[in-house]
């Protein structure tokens, strides 16, 4: 695979998880996401489903997927979620889980800068895509 084709895949992974983090920081910083609510209701979960589940969807050693479950939960990440800035952090630890150094600060930098512009520009209309998705759900 050529060296711009990995670039611009790298580019689309960063884009996606940008994308989601942004929406997160939205939700919780607009009050329409409760943190603790939410890690409430995932304390909730009964495992034996969540296992019945996954097993169904393929996933036959469900242990790697309670271990993350478990320690999503302990750590309370979303909480971090709460700070633009803390989003291109979220990405550098994603990229870490692969690469050693995927930044240096100036790319950090460069992100923070991004990530805070399109938030901005997110943040009038961002809640049109779950008013999009529950009318379609709703019309079923």
């Amino acid at each position: 695979m050529g060296q711009l084709l990995k670039a611009r895949l790298l580019n689309l992974f960063l884009g996606h998880i940008a994308v989601e983090l942004i929406i997160d920081n939205l939700l919780i910083t607009t009050g329409r996401l409760k943190v603790e609510s939410f890690y409430d209701q995932l304390k909730s979960c009964d495992n034996t489903v969540i296992e019945e589940f996954l097993k169904f969807a393929g996933l036959k050693d469900t242990t790697r997927f309670f271990r993350f479950f478990e320690g999503f939960k302990k750590d309370g990440y979303l909480h971090s979620y709460s700070e633009t800035e803390q989003i291109a952090y979220a990405l550098k630890r994603i990229c870490m889980r692969v690469w050693d150094s995927p930044f240096t600060p100036l790319h950090e930098s460069r992100i923070t800068e991004t990530v805070i512009a399109y938030r901005q520009l997110l943040l009038p209309e961002f809640m049109s895509i779950f008013d999009e998705i529950e009318g379609k759900l709703l019309a079923r």
